[in-house]
């Protein structure tokens, strides 16, 4: 090997060295990535499970809910019938 071999020898083991680098760090932010992507998922479903809780003790509070549960649950709504626990109009899946 020449000087000239020796100067890009020593240049690709440094760009091999901080090209493995950043792979690692990549992988490394992928992975808090997923774990804050997770995370904001758990938190996303705990305060939508929160504020389900506030609409139907407020509607329970007003008198649009009964206080009892009824003791025959469909396991569908009806046609066009009105949701008491979102005020929505349901429709029948096809």
């Amino acid at each position: 090997m020449g000087w000239n071999d020796s100067l890009l020898m020593a240049r690709f083991e440094r760009n091999l060295a901080a090209y493995q680098g950043s792979l690692a760090a990549v992988q490394r932010s992928r992975q808090h990535v997923l774990k804050a992507t997770a995370s904001l998922r758990r938190q996303g479903q705990r305060r939508l499970t929160r504020l389900r809780r506030i609409l139907i003790i407020t509607r329970m509070d007003e008198g649009r809910l009964p206080d009892t549960l009824p003791s025959v649950v469909s396991g569908e709504p009806g046609f066009g019938g009105q949701c008491d626990a979102v005020t929505a109009t349901c429709r029948r899946r096809n």
